[in-house]
């Protein structure tokens, strides 16, 4: 098999699994993740390692890429335990390893993992109690790093292979362009991909919508990737499949490949560049070649728009001019990204924003962007949406915590992008709020004005069972002054305050009830 074939089987499925490859082709597409270099150096520390996570996530892969280093110092290997009925064996081979400090290392889908746990501890509790306490606390929220011993355990499921940071999407790239190297000449539009993915602005494009995609929980494994960026060079080689990288990165039928449909650059609308597009005006700027021919001069209405959209996405990777469109992704994803990486640098920044947006899911004009009121919420004609909100107590922002997870020491080096934050009291490790990617843009958008009753309600659900939570801490909230009482409005958008003055209500000054 030549390495072209090799490449395109990546998406047919055939070479996604390590299973049934030969050194030999793993090695084609071994890409040393930095998960890798934490296991070998464990291996290398005689560490007592529990390598978990999902089906496909790489287990295998990564025992076999770590071959030669297990065999260095001498670790005992279990590569599957879905089809082991009695863990006997295995908890006494791990138990050896754990007294006479030699290395191990035990890749278990997550069901088989726990059942070994649970093996481990009926025979052995202080070992089983090591193995949950360091699976607890394999990702923290800004707490001081849980110590480790010779016991660790690497969840693939918190690994993110799309991490900007670690490059592992360049590093596929540059590995799939190297195998087709030597494929040059078969014909001109794979010679137009290889020569694509191996510029830096094309690649940079591409990390932009990765950087979105990464955020939003989904869990993709080196196989996806590997599969999708193959598809997207080498699926021009298919007749029925002829055309560029930018084209079929957005056509594909992949998991992966349906969430890059959603950042299409195609829908990313700046007027004046989609006119002179469709003009063909756009002649500077392209860093490899300009477009041969324009939407305009089709005479088919379907094949210059087909036109039109494949030298938008060529526009949006390969000319210089492309950033004002690359910028108008959709605006809550981008504020989205902003907030993961400026949480280290700005958190009370982006928790006064987080705050405000929570005091508007209740009254979209509330400017209180220093105190997360305690909102109650009521409905006096059924309706779904709660048409009056009450509060009279508040928590002070400098008593709120913004923490972000982050993989405790021994996985510091881990791909991983952080997908949600909790917010919480000071004071209390419970109730948090957890903030995914959906809730912050639902939170953003309501911040930026857009109604509540159009979203769903799931997130104010989620809002108001944690602010009835933590109503409930002794401490935890503070009366406003002079015993004011804010009522709501919420579908007129306007409030009133009730106070108390005297031992007598009034709205205003003066006006006692």
């Amino acid at each position: 098999m030549n390495k072209l074939d090799f490449v395109r089987k990546l998406y047919r499925g055939k070479n996604c699994y390590s299973d049934p490859l030969t050194p030999e082709e793993i090695e084609l597409i071994h890409i040393r993740s930095t998960t890798e270099n934490i296991i070998s150096q464990m291996l290398e520390d005689k560490k007592i390692i529990f390598l978990t996570g999902n089906p496909g996530d790489g287990k295998t892969y990564i025992i076999k890429a770590l071959d030669a280093v297990i065999n260095k110092v001498s670790a005992y290997v279990e590569t599957d335990l879905s089809s082991i009925e009695d863990y006997s064996d295995i908890v006494e081979n791990i138990k050896q390893c754990y007294e006479n400090g030699s290395a191990c290392i035990i890749a278990a889908n997550e069901y088989p993992f726990i059942k070994l746990e649970k093996a481990m501890g009926e025979k052995y509790p202080e070992i089983s109690e090591q193995i949950r306490a360091v699976k607890k606390n394999s990702i923290v929220y800004g707490v001081p790093s849980f110590e480790c011993g010779r016991i660790v355990v690497v969840d693939l499921n918190d690994r993110n292979l799309l991490d900007r940071e670690k490059k592992t999407i360049l590093a596929a790239i540059d590995k799939l362009v190297g195998l087709l190297e030597d494929s040059k000449g078969i014909n001109h539009i794979l010679d137009e991909n290889i020569q694509a993915l191996s510029n830096e602005l094309v690649r940079e494009q591409l990390l932009k919508i990765f950087e979105i995609i990464a955020i939003c929980g989904e869990h993709f494994v080196m196989r996806d990737i590997l599969g999708t960026i193959a598809y997207a060079v080498s699926a021009c080689v298919d007749d029925e499949e002829y055309t560029h990288y930018y084209d079929t990165l957005f056509s594909g039928s992949s998991e992966l490949n349906n969430y890059l449909k959603q950042f299409d650059p195609v829908y990313l609308s700046e007027p004046d560049i989609d006119e002179q597009i469709w003009n063909g005006e756009i002649e500077d700027g392209w860093v490899l070649n300009a477009p041969s021919k324009w939407p305009l001069e089709y005479d088919d209405t379907e094949e210059a728009l087909t036109a039109f959209a494949s030298i938008k996405r060529k526009f949006y990777f390969e000319n210089i001019y492309s950033k004002r469109i690359s910028e108008l992704q959709p605006d809550e994803y981008v504020d989205c990204c902003k907030v993961f990486q400026q949480i280290d640098s700005r958190k009370s920044k982006v928790r006064d924003i987080i705050v405000q947006a929570i005091n508007r899911m209740y009254l979209k004009s509330d400017d209180a962007k220093n105190q997360l009121r305690i909102w109650s919420t009521h409905s006096y004609d059924l309706s779904r949406e709660s048409s009056a909100a009450v509060s009279s107590r508040y928590i002070p922002n400098s008593e709120l915590l913004l923490e972000c997870p982050r993989p405790s020491d021994w996985l510091a080096d881990m791909e991983y992008t952080p997908t949600h934050l909790i917010l919480r009291h000071q004071s209390f490790d419970s109730p948090v709020l957890k903030l995914d990617v959906d809730m912050l843009k639902t939170l953003f958008m309501v911040r930026k004005g857009y109604p509540v009753g159009l979203l769903s309600d799931k997130y104010e659900q989620m809002i108001s069972q944690f602010l009835d939570e933590i109503a409930g801490k002794n401490g935890a909230t503070r009366p406003y002054d002079e015993g004011e009482i804010i009522i709501a409005n919420r579908k007129e958008d306007y409030k009133k305050s009730l106070y108390i003055r005297n031992n007598k209500y009034s709205f205003t000054e003066g006006e006692d009830l």
